[in-house]
């Protein structure tokens, strides 16, 4: 049975207290067509059991909208915000560079996890890579942190082309239309084979999850805990109590 709110803080604040050598970073990617899910999952997953969570695309658009709390969470020169907001306007891929160094700020360089209580263990990646160059930039760029391993992973959510495109134009979310999903989608079905190809060359493990029409968060929280990577995640954050 799933823990309660309180006890999973309570199992990871032990955790903590506990981890000497502090435990090594897992790094968990959810990758999906557009509004397959993957923010649903990763924020509800990150409240649940405390796992820190990387909203790619949601942050940068706080980033570029002057958001303070986005500013505060890394040091981006100005020029590289207005080209992230130029490339977000324009349904254009954020320049490898320029987003590689903001995960690297976002995710080894700040104490969140400390200091919000989460668990030092598990990141979230949501929406990341996109593409296979994405991938080999971000690893050059987080190499003195972190390297791929089995333990970090991939979970891929699947919708048929259909049901995305019902949830990504009723979410009514700037220029979302039937023609930027589209777009997207075809550029996720083009950049799929080729992630999953730099992926598995690096030895990350890769679990699937499969939806219908029911999307919500225990449907896809009830897949998520099917998959081994639940071992794993569930080990670093309550000692395998599920």
């Amino acid at each position: 049975m799933v823990q309660t709110m309180d006890n999973d803080n309570k199992a990871t604040q032990n955790l903590l207290q506990q981890a000497s050598p502090p435990l090594e970073l897992v790094l968990v990617f959810i990758l999906g067509p557009p509004a397959a899910g993957k923010s649903t999952l990763c924020r509800k997953l990150g409240e649940k059991y405390l796992f820190n969570y990387v909203g790619v695309g949601n942050e940068l658009r706080d980033l570029t909208a002057n958001s303070e709390s986005a500013r505060a969470r890394v040091n981006l020169a100005d020029q590289d915000i207005q080209i992230i907001k130029y490339n977000l306007e324009n349904g254009l891929l954020v320049p490898r560079d320029i987003l590689c160094k903001y995960l690297e700020q976002r995710i080894f360089r700040r104490n969140d996890m400390l200091e919000s209580g989460s668990s030092p263990g598990v990141v979230l990646v949501d929406g990341f890579p996109r593409d296979a160059t994405q991938w080999e930039t971000f690893k050059t760029a987080v190499q003195t942190n972190w390297k791929s391993n089995n333990r970090s992973g991939v979970i891929s959510i699947h919708c048929n082309k259909d049901i995305a495109r019902k949830w990504f134009i009723s979410r009514a979310r700037g220029d979302d239309d039937a023609t930027r999903f589209e777009q997207r989608f075809c550029e996720y079905e083009k950049n799929k084979q080729d992630i999953d190809n730099a992926i598995a060359r690096d030895n990350l493990s890769c679990w699937s999850i499969a939806i219908d029409d029911e999307r919500n968060f225990e449907k896809l929280h009830e897949e998520a805990k099917k998959l081994e990577a639940w071992s794993v995640l569930r080990n670093i954050i309550n000692n395998g109590k599920d």
